[in-house]
């Protein structure tokens, strides 16, 4: 997974590898530091995290014996662009540090250490009205006998949800527009806890009546500067069945070269084989061609920016009314 710097001085967050829970001797500073942190690629959400707006986060943390030593503290950047927080926590001499780190979290979320070794933010949701991105990272540090020097706190944090975008292309003639309108989102499951980095089994189904909405627009074919229509959202990691998962939209087409049907509604399965992983964007590329709509091609979903992913997508002529996707190309 790729990865940004935030630069930021003394008490921030330095965000290292991919590594979730990491290790380290910790050293000669008297009092807990965070140092500045990396962040992974931002979602390109309604409300994104991205290292120009996350403005702050927030740590638990505890050890064997103490499970508050940080309480929710918020850790931010002065003046001077040192990340801080206050009022400062000495080290104590040989204990094993259990930190846990996450931006703000979506509307209705809560957060909760309830051991020094079991960190859990509830119910968190990613439906049509939580469309906010998070990020969150945990970290294991020993404090040995102080007599090294002692390092500040840093975190990688990795954004904990995924999302899903939509490419369409026209396949017509140049002088043919296509309106978009009517997209829509739903079957997906929306809530989840997230347990020391790790989410359970989702659940809260998304029903029609309650489909995330994407916005209008347009796609055009031209032999430079095509006109691809193009929107995402965020929704919560999980597998799903065959069947479940849909996209639906109307199309609507003029130009001088339509003949026959205009308008149409499609309405696409998303492959079950396809699971959505957090921090991932499944990018679900669409080409609609034929004079009629009648014909609807699918090319191929990638995962973009943070990992890739493969999915071939058909028109499954046998289903009444839709647009079938699967993931072998039949």
């Amino acid at each position: 997974m790729k990865k940004f710097l935030i630069i930021a001085a003394a008490a921030g967050t330095v965000l290292a590898s991919c590594a979730k829970t990491e290790t380290v001797e910790v050293s000669d500073a008297k009092y807990i530091g965070f140092d500045s942190a990396w962040i992974g690629n931002p979602t390109k959400a309604v409300t994104e995290t991205t290292i120009g707006n996350l403005g702050s986060f927030f740590v638990y943390g505890g050890y064997d014996g103490n499970n508050a030593v940080f309480t929710g503290t918020e850790v931010s950047p002065n003046s001077n662009g040192v990340w801080t927080y206050s009022p400062l926590v000495s080290w104590e001499d040989s204990k094993e540090y259990h930190f846990y780190a996450y931006s703000k979290l979506p509307d209705g979320a809560s957060a909760s250490l309830t051991t020094y070794d079991n960190f859990v933010i509830s119910d968190v949701k990613a439906d049509k009205n939580h469309q906010s991105d998070f990020v969150y990272d945990d970290a294991t540090y020993s404090s040995d006998d102080g007599s090294t020097p002692r390092q500040k706190v840093p975190f990688t944090f990795e954004h904990k949800l995924s999302m899903i975008k939509f490419t369409l292309k026209s396949g017509f003639a140049e002088d043919v527009n296509l309106a978009i309108s009517d997209f829509k989102v739903y079957g997906m499951m929306s809530n989840n806890d997230l347990t020391n980095g790790t989410w359970g089994t989702a659940d809260t189904q998304i029903e029609a009546a309650n489909a995330i909405a994407l916005k209008p627009g347009e796609a055009r074919a031209a032999e430079e500067a095509a006109v691809n229509y193009e929107d995402d959202c965020i929704v919560m990691p999980q597998t799903f069945n065959a069947e479940t998962v849909f996209a639906e939209f109307k199309v609507t087409a003029s130009g001088t070269s339509i003949t026959g049907v205009s308008e149409k509604t499609i309405k696409a399965e998303i492959p079950a084989s396809t699971a959505w992983q957090p921090g991932y964007r499944y990018n679900y590329i669409v080409t609609i061609d034929g004079q009629t709509l009648d014909y609807i091609t699918f090319d191929t979903p990638t995962v973009n920016p943070w990992t890739d992913e493969t999915v071939n997508m058909v028109n499954d002529e046998t289903t009444s009314g839709q647009v079938v996707v699967d993931n072998q190309g039949n």
